[in-house]
């Protein structure tokens, strides 16, 4: 997920975990495969674009075995060519 606004995106990325978890919507109740136990974390602000800073995420189902182990922005040297958006990286685990 990229693009997110600070507050909105959390709350989207929470929306949507939720939605994965206990599904509300018709069409994601009558899903019959694995439903899994949907986590995100979201990065702090990776850079600005027009007016606003944006933020990415990663969802992950720990039952499927995955457990985050760290996440970071990547940390930028001030001799190299700066990315537009600084990248955001996450470390998981699967058991």
């Amino acid at each position: 997920m990229s693009g997110l606004h600070p507050q909105g995106g959390a709350l989207v990325s929470i929306r949507i975990c939720d939605e994965l978890n206990t599904p509300t919507l018709p069409n994601n109740q009558k899903w019959a495969g694995h439903r899994g136990k949907w986590k995100c974390v979201i990065s702090e602000s990776t850079g600005r674009m027009y007016m606003s800073n944006e933020y990415n995420g990663f969802l992950y189902d720990e039952m499927q075995g995955i457990a985050l182990v760290s996440s970071t922005l990547l940390a930028m040297d001030k001799k190299q060519k700066p990315f537009t958006r600084r990248p955001f990286i996450a470390t998981f685990k699967v058991m």
